[in-house]
């Protein structure tokens, strides 16, 4: 019997600061802004909250919550076909990867959030390992 293909489940919070329009990413999963997905398929779960904030003032995902970019971390580009993002609500997202990759690879990306109708973003990393032995 062929072996099973593993899920593996990451849980982020996104901290949108509103007292200097910044992010943060925090949870057991993303060491130094960085998301690594072992062979198989990786389902990752960004969740929102917002601090310093005026009352009813939060900020949200935006329906496309992410820009991937290029190796040089500047230049936009295409979702990678390994990858589908799905949009629940303004505070939640998730990202499936379908890591199949023979060789370490880094896919560099902007989290895209609204608040007080302006868009703030910063940049995490997803690396995708190849198959162990």
């Amino acid at each position: 019997m062929p072996t099973p293909l593993p899920v593996n489940l990451f849980q982020v919070t996104v901290t949108f600061d509103a007292s200097n329009n910044s992010l943060s990413f925090s949870g057991e999963d993303i060491p130094n802004k960085t998301i690594t997905i072992p062979q198989g398929i990786g389902m990752i779960s960004f969740q929102l909250e917002t601090i310093n904030n005026p009352p009813g003032m939060d900020a949200g995902f935006q329906t496309v919550p992410i820009q991937w970019l290029e190796p040089d971390g500047m230049t936009p580009m295409l979702q990678p076909n390994s990858y589908t993002v799905q949009w629940f609500r303004p505070k939640v997202f998730t990202l499936t990867c379908f890591n199949s990759a023979v060789d370490r690879n880094t896919q560099l990306f902007n989290i895209v959030v609204l608040y007080d109708g302006k868009t703030y973003g910063d940049d995490p990393t997803i690396v995708t390992e190849p198959p162990m032995g």
